[in-house]
């Protein structure tokens, strides 16, 4: 069956959000094409689309093939969880906004796409200021843990707990591991704290755009906002403990190294730019499930990994024999 370029781009933004657990309305898929296209060219794509069964609409959501429905369905339970989950989330969240050098934390994962489970955790990706990035991950991990709060490496399960598995230095940089995946990633990452400097993170990543033009936007409902005493105490952490880098990039580097001996490789990247632990990133899987949608229908898509897939390690002074 021949589809027309706007066809394509519907059908591959729909097997991308069903194949993240996320299944898209008609507005949500206008919002994450690649290209900008009205809203009443895609109503009518979508119309014949459904109607020469390529897509599956049940509910106002779209699907491809046999499990479309189920996967709208699951989603709608999942939805309404995500909504008390929130609430759980950004009082752990808050502990994030008193550690020195984080200048924005966003939410992301399943809680971001509004699709987390009873067992799900919360995953924060954190922005810091450059050249501390080893110091905040370092206070964060211990004040996560002082408060009872922070998912330890050894539990399975841990609902409504801190995922700090991602650290981004706020130096401007582009990052270099691009994907769909990755673009999906940050642009539904939710700002939850530091929404200015969360806004310039997000601007300087032009690379996003040619996987989707969705931009996760802040909301009043979901910002936390430290008291004056809190934001003079980490000015003052910052000032008083700023010779601290090399020493916190000592001890972490080697439990990283040491870690990925035991768990093996992944999206694991450990330099001064950023922090990224995922030995089991779902990344490969997405992308399967991805591209196996669209062949169904009949429409290829390119989905390269982002660079750290399952054999992949990025960890800085990484000996050669670990390489």
């Amino acid at each position: 069956m021949a589809f027309s370029l706007l066809e394509e781009d519907i059908i591959r933004t729909v097997a991308y959000g069903q194949s993240v657990g996320f299944p898209l309305t008609n507005i949500g898929i206008v919002e994450r094409m690649p290209h900008g296209v009205p809203m009443g060219d895609v109503m009518v794509s979508l119309e014949c689309l459904v109607s020469v069964g390529a897509l599956v609409r049940t509910n106002g959501r779209y699907g491809i093939g046999n499990d479309a429905r189920a996967c709208i369905e699951a989603y709608a339970n999942r939805a309404a969880l995500t909504r008390v989950k929130w609430l759980r989330a950004l009082r752990t969240v808050r502990v994030l906004t008193w550690v020195p050098w984080v200048r924005a934390v966003w939410v992301s994962g399943s809680l971001a796409y509004d699709a987390s489970d009873v067992d799900g955790d919360t995953d924060v990706v954190c922005l810091v200021a450059p050249g501390h990035i080893f110091s905040a991950r370092l206070f964060a991990l211990a004040l996560s843990s002082l408060f009872g709060v922070r998912r330890a490496a050894h539990e399975a399960h841990a609902p409504d707990k801190l995922c700090m598995n991602h650290w981004i230095a706020d130096d401007g940089r582009q990052l270099a591991h691009r994907s769909v995946y990755t673009a999906w990633v940050y642009a539904h990452m939710v700002p939850v704290y530091g929404m200015a400097a969360a806004r310039a993170w997000r601007e300087c990543q032009t690379w996003i755009q040619d996987y989707t033009r969705y931009r996760a936007e802040p909301s009043s409902l979901r910002a936390l906002r430290p008291s004056s005493p809190i934001i003079f105490g980490k000015m003052l952490c910052e000032r008083l403990l700023s010779f601290i880098e090399p020493f916190a990039k000592r001890v972490q580097l080697g439990r990283i190294q040491r870690g990925v001996a035991v768990v093996g490789r992944g999206r694991i990247q450990a330099n001064n730019h950023a922090l990224e632990f995922h030995p089991r990133s779902q990344e490969p899987l997405v992308l399967s499930t991805y591209t196996a949608l669209c062949a169904s229908v009949g429409v290829m898509a390119a989905a390269q990994d982002s660079g750290l897939g399952k054999g992949a390690c990025d960890v800085l002074d990484m000996p050669a024999a670990s390489a």
